[in-house]
């Protein structure tokens, strides 16, 4: 019967060459919109587990201890960097706190072999080494975990690297207790388990490089796909998303799906604003008057900004009269919401024109009584909402054809 076994040597070479294919692949990584931090972290943290992983085959080869325990700290930290990467990619407030913190304890108990003789000190190390990759393992799923809970999109990368990094913490406790029951076990001891290990960390290596790199892509195709339908100063949909969610609308009307309303937003006499407090503040009160109404609306409400002080809104499964209740809600609101820039309060209102699907199922029909209705608004004092009302039957008999 022949018996199955793994070289060792030859896996912790793989194990450095795929640290250095993820660190150089990472440095090749170039995107405008995803997180240059983390990728720069992450790309160091591969850097460092490339360089203590060859330390330590060197080591070995050589039969050299202090090597050993200067580049397994090289490893620890490697870890802890990787840790500290995914923090700094769920944008956690103190990225590097808890893994230096960790990495710096790791460090410090690994010394602590130096005291230990015989053979219970390639244990020592060994058993120290594995918890210490475990732990920073553990972290980085717990923290990508904690962060997929709370976000809108949920994705297949996250789920697979928050797999990985468990499984890295399972294996990793697992040559902890053998290097504990095994008299005279080391890093590289020549055990079935052990080789098994080295082949499971390799696997799960490859598997967590390649996922951090695709989600990176995905966050980055998700960005630049964002940028299209955004606003660049206030975050808002643009025009021509607005466009085409009231085509997409009024399809939905016209396929008896459901009705909506239409909402044209001016601000009042934001002339003034710029005029007196320069366009600076223009521009800030601009994005926040974006985000106090983003804040009021439903999550399948459209709120836009189509240009200058004007902003558009789309309310399905509304009446005119339910959009006209609405905005005068937000009148009533903003009157008590205050704005200040630089020490300075400065009070807004806004003028707003409502008309529905059951006025008119065309586009540039909803869009001009939306109009005329601001428009009489405006004339009519401000800080008002008016719905579109219709002039004469046969205007009324036209909308509806």
């Amino acid at each position: 019967m022949v018996e199955f076994r793994l070289d060792i040597m030859t896996l912790l070479v793989l194990l450095i060459l795929g640290y250095l294919m993820l660190a150089i692949l990472l440095m090749l990584h170039e995107s405008p919109v995803t997180s240059k931090r983390a990728v720069r972290v992450w790309t160091l943290a591969q850097s460092l587990k490339a360089v203590g992983a060859f330390g330590v085959l060197v080591a070995f080869t050589l039969d050299n201890t202090p090597i050993r325990i200067g580049f397994n700290l090289f490893l620890i930290f490697g870890f802890a960097l990787e840790f500290a990467a995914y923090q700094v990619y769920t944008k956690h407030q103190r990225p590097y706190l808890i893994p230096l913190y960790l990495g710096t304890v790791a460090s410090l108990v690994f010394l602590a072999g130096s005291f230990f003789e015989g053979p219970w000190q390639g244990q020592y190390w060994a058993a120290t080494a594995a918890v210490s990759f475990g732990v920073m393992s553990a972290g980085a799923a717990y923290v990508l975990f904690r962060w997929s809970t709370v976000q809108t999109h949920r994705s297949a990368y996250v789920a697979i690297l928050i797999a990985v990094n468990f499984m890295n913490f399972v294996i990793s406790a697992i040559r902890a207790w053998y290097a504990v029951i095994i008299d005279g076990h080391n890093f590289v001891t020549p055990v079935l388990t052990n080789e098994l290990m080295f082949l499971w960390n390799y696997v799960l290596l490859l598997l967590n490089g390649i996922g951090f790199i695709l989600l990176l892509k995905e966050q980055s195709d998700r960005l630049m796909a964002d940028l299209t339908i955004r606003d660049p100063l206030t975050g808002l949909f643009n025009r021509r998303h607005f466009d085409t969610e009231l085509k997409l609308e009024i399809s939905r009307f016209e396929r008896g799906q459901s009705s909506f309303a239409l909402a044209m937003i001016d601000l009042d006499h934001f002339k003034q604003i710029n005029d007196m407090h320069g366009h600076q503040t223009g521009d800030w009160i601009l994005t926040e008057f974006g985000q106090f109404m983003q804040k009021q609306c439903r999550d399948i409400d459209i709120f836009a900004r189509i240009g200058g002080e004007e902003f558009a809104l789309i309310l399905p499964n509304a009446s005119m009269a339910q959009a006209k209740e609405k905005l005068e809600s937000l009148q009533h609101q903003l009157t008590n919401h205050e704005f200040v820039h630089r020490g300075k309060r400065i009070r807004i209102t806004f003028s707003a024109g409502v008309t529905d699907s059951n006025c008119s199922h065309e586009f540039d029909g909803l869009m001009m009584q939306a109009d005329d209705a601001l428009y009489e608004a405006k004339a009519n004092g401000r800080d008002s909402v008016y719905g579109w009302r219709f002039s004469n039957p046969s205007e009324l008999a036209a909308a509806s054809e």
